[in-house]
C-alpha cells in the first residue's frame, strides 16, 4: 500500500471553503493539482519524522509542515488527513525559507523541492496551498 501527500493551488475562497469542510473530497474540488510526493506503507515513520519532521520543517518550519499535513482535526496519524496553507501563509513560508541540513541525499532533497515548488507554484498565482495526506 502507498500513501500520498497531494498538493493543490487554491484561490482564497476555495481555501476558506477547505477550512470550513475539510475533507479530501473539498481538497480535490476545490483545489487544482499542483504537486504529489508518495511513500510505501512501510516507509510511513521514516516520510512524516525524517523527510517532513526533519528536513521539509528545516526550510519550511515545523509549523508550515505541520498545517500542510493535518489541519482539518483528524487524530494524528488518521488518514486521510487535509491540511492547508493560505495565500499570505504561503508567502511567508517561502520568505522565510531556510536551506536542507547539509548531506542530504539527493533523493530526499528532491522530495523537498517538490514541495518547495508546489509553494512557489500557489505564489505565483497568489493562491493558497489544500492538501490530502493519505
Amino acid at each position: 500500500m502507498s500513501y500520498i501527500l497531494e498538493f493543490r493551488r487554491a484561490r482564497p475562497d476555495d481555501v476558506a471553503a477547505v477550512r470550513e469542510a475539510p475533507t479530501p473530497e473539498a481538497v480535490r474540488e476545490r483545489g487544482e493539482f499542483a504537486a504529489s510526493i508518495d511513500h510505501s506503507s512501510s516507509g510511513g515513520e521514516w516520510f512524516r519524522h525524517e523527510l517532513l519532521g526533519r528536513l521539509a520543517a528545516a526550510v519550511l518550519g515545523g509549523e508550515t509542515v505541520e498545517h500542510l499535513l493535518n489541519r482539518g482535526g483528524a487524530a494524528e496519524e488518521s488518514y486521510p488527513s487535509v491540511g492547508w496553507l493560505s495565500a499570505d501563509e504561503v508567502a511567508a513560508a517561502l520568505n522565510d525559507a531556510g536551506s536542507l541540513p547539509e548531506g542530504t541525499a539527493a533523493e530526499d532533497a528532491k522530495a523537498v523541492g517538490t514541495i518547495v515548488d508546489a509553494l512557489r507554484s500557489a505564489a505565483r498565482s497568489g493562491q493558497g496551498l489544500v492538501t490530502v495526506y493519505g
